[in-house]
């Protein structure tokens, strides 16, 4: 899909629509916790300004003709699972906040890992819509170029068990980031489980967290976009990552202590499955 000549060791310079035309191409939708929101997939309007993004990417150099032709060919009823079917068939893709340094303030930041290395993505400095993308370096630097910035923490995560409890409770605390209601969340969290050490740590990890990640991972199927969706978090005690179970009779969520080598583990796991398939 890229021009990779164009890529390697220079940043390109995109609008939001230009990066939401990207992030589809490799499988992502709009990330929002673990919900993604829902956006139009179809429609004449959504398709016309889908085909103006994409002559403005060719123009700029940043997409090959063959994609850019595979998209005026698409009609009006053409939903995003069909249009953005390409070459990539997995890949990863993180969503971060977290601070550079003490001196620093928060700083957001895009992650993509697919079969054509990391692709970092941040806004601009001084230019309010737009972002800058730069291919980071190869999928097997992730420790060193993805996991190395987040600083996760060294707590021994293999001591503490997982922690499972309702799905809205998180969606409706995981933002919440005051340490006043930590007494509340804890006690929440610990009628839920019935893990006290671990609901003072979980609870402390989202009224003070330093690290906030939102993942997917995607994968191309033949029924289209398979996605599974988590959420990193971090404080100075513990990271934990925490994605939606598979229950018929609930709704609830896992979260799992990890450490840096756990979280490695993960995403070079999944990446290789996802491309044995």
């Amino acid at each position: 899909m890229f021009a990779l000549d164009v890529l390697n060791g220079k940043k390109l310079m995109l609008t939001e629509k230009e990066l939401s035309f990207l992030a589809g191409t490799m499988g992502f939708s709009r990330l929002s916790g673990l919900h993604p929101s829902s956006v139009p997939d179809q429609g004449e309007e959504w398709m016309n300004g889908l085909k103006q993004v994409g002559v403005s990417l060719l123009q700029k150099g940043y997409i090959s003709g063959n994609e850019l032709e595979k998209l005026l060919a698409s009609s009006p009823s053409s939903d995003s699972e069909s249009v953005f079917a390409t070459a990539y068939t997995c890949g990863c893709c993180l969503r971060c906040s977290f601070p550079a340094n003490e001196q620093e303030p928060v700083i957001q930041t895009h992650y993509y890992l697919n079969k054509d290395g990391i692709f970092e993505i941040k806004p601009a400095a001084g230019m309010s819509g737009q972002y800058e993308m730069e291919r980071a370096g190869a999928l097997e630097q992730a420790d060193e170029l993805v996991l190395q910035p987040l600083q996760l923490n060294c707590y021994p995560a293999a001591e503490m068990p997982a922690l499972s409890f309702s799905r809205q409770w998180f969606d409706e605390h995981v933002h919440l980031r005051d340490l006043l209601y930590l007494p509340e969340m804890t006690t929440e969290l610990f009628a839920m489980t019935g893990d006290e050490e671990g609901a003072g740590l979980f609870a402390g990890v989202i009224a003070d967290n330093r690290l906030y990640a939102e993942l997917q991972f995607a994968c191309w199927t033949e029924e289209g976009w398979s996605r599974q969706h988590a959420v990193l978090l971090a404080d100075d005690n513990t990271n934990w990552i925490v994605r939606q179970l598979n229950r018929q009779e609930s709704d609830w969520v896992i979260a799992v202590p990890l450490d840096r080598e756990h979280f490695h583990t993960i995403l070079l796991d999944w990446m290789e499955q996802s491309t044995n398939r």
